[in-house]
């Protein structure tokens, strides 16, 4: 059918994060003298957020990886079950808050994931997303739609 692809996160995108995120923090700490009960707060939240953008830049960190039986994700040390072609419907382009994403439905017939099924269902949101950070969604879509046809 097709090589098996390995994508790693964009890190210039993830230094970018990080990067906001610990200048959020340096004004947070410029505030504290101003607002004592939010600075506080803010610190914490805003280097919480360039922690975890520093961790995600870690090689091994994050990946997906796409094959011939379905794909599979790792985010944060954890590697995430298989998806298989046979089981997934459909991939779509979504959009939150300004932000394009992929996602995709399982198809009917398919009995996992029942209640993440029913609550992203009634908020209109996918069955499933695709972080992205491993490109733009229009070329992961092609290549997961034509490699889920392929399989069907």
């Amino acid at each position: 059918m097709g090589e098996e692809l390995f994508l790693k996160p964009n890190r210039e995108r993830l230094f970018v994060i990080f990067l906001v995120a610990v200048a959020f923090c340096g004004a947070s700490v410029w505030m504290l003298p101003h607002e004592p009960q939010l600075a506080p707060f803010l610190i914490v939240c805003c280097a919480a957020g360039a922690l975890i953008a520093l961790v995600a830049m870690l090689p091994g960190a994050m990946w997906l990886r796409i094959g011939n039986e379905g794909f599979q994700t790792r985010a944060f040390f954890y590697t995430k079950k298989l998806i298989r072609w046979k089981d997934i419907a459909k991939f779509e382009i979504y959009t939150y808050r300004g932000n394009k994403m992929l996602g995709w439905r399982w198809k009917w017939e398919y009995t996992g994931h029942q209640s993440s099924r029913a609550i992203n269902g009634a908020m209109g949101f996918p069955d499933g997303t695709i972080s992205n950070l491993y490109g733009r969604p229009e070329g992961l879509w092609s290549e997961l739609e034509g490699r889920r046809e392929r399989a069907s």
